[in-house]
């Protein structure tokens, strides 16, 4: 199904028009926001996450055909971005603690 409203909108950023990068930004931010916190748990590797999806999806708006939402195209980039990010520093630590990987004191043989 067309969006012909992202695709004006785009267009309208892609012709330098300061309100329509202005919308598509406040749009896109608080949503990648909030998938990258939850994915990656940290708030400063998070605006990492959403700096870095967001340049990718401006500096690609020229090829935006409207097919898909522009979230959907954002948040392709996000899962992507995430991922690496999620993966360069290791396993989240468990909610428990280092106290939950201790044997128990009356496990012993």
């Amino acid at each position: 199904m067309p969006h012909p409203k992202d695709l004006g909108l785009v267009r309208r950023v892609i012709a330098a028009d300061r309100e329509a990068f202005d919308a598509l930004f406040v749009r896109l931010f608080g949503r990648v926001l909030a998938y990258a916190r939850r994915r990656v748990g940290d708030d400063g590797r998070a605006r990492s996450v959403v700096e870095a999806t967001l340049r990718e999806v401006f500096e690609a708006l020229p090829s935006y055909d409207g097919t898909e939402p522009i979230e959907a195209r954002a948040f392709v980039i996000a899962r992507r971005r995430t991922a690496e990010v999620a993966g360069k520093a290791g396993p989240r630590p468990s909610p428990l603690g280092h106290a939950a990987l201790a044997p128990a004191e009356d496990a012993r043989p």
